[in-house]
């Protein structure tokens, strides 16, 4: 049985706990609620709508393109986060095996590309691109962000690699099993935690990813929903319903996929914080 204090304790964390909620839903409900209201009533942005306003998502389906741009959006990043899975995983299964020195040394070459902010290598990176003649395609833009979020697969999945016992590696190499069958048949099934991981934190950077998109794509048939916002912007004003009902509608996918995820997701973490 709990004692009167412990009890106290109780409702007083939860109460906490639902207060923190709340704060933290509290944009959410804002954003939602402006997509329903007249540009007049925008002046007002925490006050409810007098009606339900429907012109704001006409506005984005059709003046912005959005789904179009949410093919876009969908089409990078999920080549993204497929070929970072898989080069991410098979280049982890060396590195959390082998205590080669020479493989540790790989390991923090690759590591150190998460202190290496995007905004450091704009101009390499633009020069690099347009001297393969890949300007303005989807394939520029995949290649970016695999590159830019390499470093952070590799560490999430070499950490979980090493909570995978050997012994069962050497069990399947003694059936007979080859090296690569090892990892897709044996190691690779057990990576679920550290693969939600991976496909969440990916999908984040990807998705919400702007200023690669700006600079590398120049058409407007294959601008993703980041770029897409700034299309509300004019000289002498912005369309902030347009603005509220494109974050709206590009946050979704973000919010139902975590929902799915999310145990994996914090079983990937704290595997991750395991001293390698």
């Amino acid at each position: 049985m709990l004692s009167k204090w412990q009890k106290l304790q109780t409702v007083g964390f939860e109460i906490i706990m639902l207060l923190i909620t709340l704060i933290a839903a509290y944009p959410l409900m804002v954003m939602v609620i402006n997509v329903f209201k007249t540009p007049m009533e925008m002046a007002d942005w925490i006050a409810l709508p007098s009606s339900l306003y429907f012109d704001n998502i006409v506005k984005v389906m059709t003046k912005g393109q959005f789904p179009m741009t949410l093919l876009n959006s969908v089409i990078v990043t999920s080549i993204s986060i497929t070929l970072l899975v898989i080069f991410g995983s098979m280049a982890s299964f060396p590195l959390g095996r082998r205590k080669d020195k020479l493989f540790s040394y790989i390991y923090v070459y690759i590591t150190l590309g998460i202190m290496l902010p995007m905004q450091f290598s704009i101009l390499p990176l633009f020069q690099l691109i347009k001297s393969f003649g890949i300007m303005n395609t989807r394939v520029a833009l995949i290649a970016c962000e695999i590159a830019f979020n390499l470093a952070v697969t590799v560490f999430v999945y070499k950490n979980f690699i090493k909570t995978v016992p050997a012994a069962l590696e050497e069990a399947a190499i003694i059936d007979g099993c080859t090296y690569y069958g090892v990892f897709w048949k044996v190691v690779f099934p057990l990576l679920k935690p550290a693969t939600a991981t991976v496909v969440i934190t990916t999908l984040i950077a990807v998705w919400n990813d702007f200023l690669g998109p700006l600079l590398i794509i120049r058409d407007s048939t294959k601008r993703t929903l980041p770029v897409m916002i700034i299309s509300f912007r004019g000289q002498y004003g912005n369309d902030i319903g347009g603005v509220f009902t494109t974050i709206t509608f590009a946050s979704l996918p973000l919010v139902v996929l975590f929902l799915f995820l999310q145990k994996y997701f914090y079983k990937g973490i704290s595997a991750g914080a395991v001293k390698s």
